[in-house]
């Protein structure tokens, strides 16, 4: 079953900014679906895709779009969409991950802010990372939840990777033998693949 859903995962994430859907006309990307059982009210069109991410308790994948400031999350057991940004605005959302529970994390762009979106809500709770003075945060390209529940941000400007904790406490910052690190992942042995 993970491993249906990582081949789906990323058959989506390759596929989103090349094909589209039935005769819908192409803008810059689009969402490809793998089956024509899904009908969504919207064929997917991104003017930036930026991040998907793919949520196994409730078979959901979320596309960020940073050129609209929206955040489309297709429900795959339903075949709805909702549509997140349209009621609190999001600022070029990088960063996506989905939570244990089905929670949706948006890290945004140069952004020391979490939003953290529980199901079915459309306002997020804020968890505001605690930054050192000087420490900027510029370009949250990924984020990930480890065993622990720790977030993993990578920053692909200033080439770090943060561990923080639900809370915004910055647990350790990861900076050795990185250069621009644009994805990371946790394995099941918290071994990190960047």
């Amino acid at each position: 079953m993970l491993f249906r859903n990582l081949i789906f995962f990323f058959a989506c994430f390759l596929a989103i900014s090349i094909l589209t859907i039935k005769n819908a006309s192409i803008a810059y990307s689009q969402f490809l679906e793998s089956s024509p059982k899904y009908d969504f009210e919207n064929p997917g069109v991104f003017t930036m895709p930026a991040a998907i991410a793919y949520d196994s308790f409730r078979h959901r994948i979320a596309v960020s779009d940073k050129g609209s400031n929206l955040i489309n999350i297709y429900d795959l057991s339903d075949g709805s969409l909702e549509v997140l940004g349209r009621e609190y605005e999001i600022q070029q959302p990088l960063g996506l991950c989905f939570g244990p529970k089905g929670e949706l994390y948006v890290a945004m762009l140069n952004s020391p802010y979490i939003l953290q979106y529980q199901f079915d809500r459309i306002f997020p709770d804020t968890i505001t990372l605690q930054l050192e003075e000087n420490f900027k945060f510029n370009y949250p390209a990924h984020i990930t939840i480890d065993k622990k529940e720790r977030f993993f941000i990578v920053d692909r400007e200033n080439s770090d990777i943060l561990i923080a904790d639900f809370k915004g406490f910055i647990v350790k910052v990861i900076q050795d033998k990185l250069r621009n690190p644009n994805g990371i992942y946790i394995s099941a042995n918290n071994d990190i693949y960047v």
